[in-house]
């Protein structure tokens, strides 16, 4: 079991109101990593989707996944434009095709995290 008792059960506070619209701040952009590694995707795996969709060549100096391959995948998320991050966001969701649980999995995790923040008002 790897689902916190409120989610297992719906328990969650009430839908938070928009408050961005065109930005993806600091935590998000680390939540779209972590929770693709939540979802048992290898930082290798998140790379190759980042740097594809951010135009980017992997750091061929880069081998090992903790802490290199993983540092690289959060620098590219931290400095890339804001928008990119929701495409990264959608490709990882997209990679997760023929595995409807992760698939969910990320998307409800995504977006619980943003809400989460939201509420707590950071």
């Amino acid at each position: 079991m790897n689902r916190f008792f409120s989610d297992r059960h719906g328990f969650g506070a009430p839908d938070a109101k928009i408050t961005v619209r065109e930005d993806a701040p600091d935590f998000l952009r680390f939540q779209v990593a972590s929770i693709a590694r939540n979802c048992e995707l290898s930082p290798k795996a998140i790379r190759a989707i980042v740097c594809d969709i951010l135009l980017e060549v992997p750091d061929p100096t880069n081998w090992s996944e903790y802490p290199n391959i993983w540092d690289e995948v959060l620098g590219l998320l931290a400095s890339c434009e804001w928008y990119k991050v929701y495409d990264v966001a959608e490709a990882i969701w997209r990679s997760f095709e023929y595995r409807p649980d992760q698939q969910d999995r990320f998307e409800s995790d995504l977006n619980g995290s943003s809400e989460k923040r939201a509420l707590a008002g950071s």
